[in-house]
């Protein structure tokens, strides 16, 4: 794993690409220096979307909020469809009465 993870890091394309590498490279020296399972996890992503004035929304709050694994063949399209997806899937339930 470690020497894919090296050679993934030589043929970089994107900075962001860079740092994820390297961050499961440090995780996985962590992980034999104190006899531990490697952790490939790199991190949550929070997404916050700015929208216009005039739209109406009629889905829930946060509490309608969801998880996924997505691979990294996914990219920004997977990441998308998933947001959509979720959206949709929440429909129209409301936040809990006060």
């Amino acid at each position: 794993m470690l020497s894919a993870l090296y050679r993934a890091l030589e043929r970089k394309e994107s900075t962001t690409g860079s740092a994820v590498i390297s961050e499961l490279i440090e995780n996985a020296g962590i992980a034999a220096n104190q006899g531990f399972p490697v952790c490939q996890d790199t991190g949550l992503a929070v997404v916050f979307i700015e929208i216009g004035q005039d739209v109406s929304l009629v889905n829930g709050s946060e509490n309608m909020s969801g998880a996924a694994m997505l691979t990294p063949a996914s990219g920004p399209e997977g990441v998308k469809q998933f947001v959509i997806g979720r959206v949709r899937e929440a429909g129209a339930n409301p936040c809990p009465p006060i």
